[in-house]
């Protein structure tokens, strides 16, 4: 929210990827799934089952995060 990213969405042109924690208060996946609506294609919106914001510190977290981006990304 501090960062506004609702109303810079619609001016990226290019692949997006977001990826929520669904247990993350800081940035909660309905805020990311707002964003997510207002992005343009081609775009994919992924919610991590048990994830908080502070995912970076698990090194499990991490394998599955890199795993949705390379999925993503082939």
């Amino acid at each position: 929210k501090k960062y506004n990213a609702l109303s810079e969405i619609q001016k990226m042109k290019v692949p997006l990827l977001l990826i929520a924690g669904e247990k993350d208060d800081l940035v909660p996946p309905d805020y990311v799934k707002m964003i997510y609506d207002e992005a343009h294609e081609p775009k994919k919106f992924v919610v991590m089952r048990g994830m908080d914001h502070d995912y970076r510190h698990h090194p499990d977290e991490i394998r599955r995060v890199n795993s949705e981006i390379i999925k993503f990304l082939t």
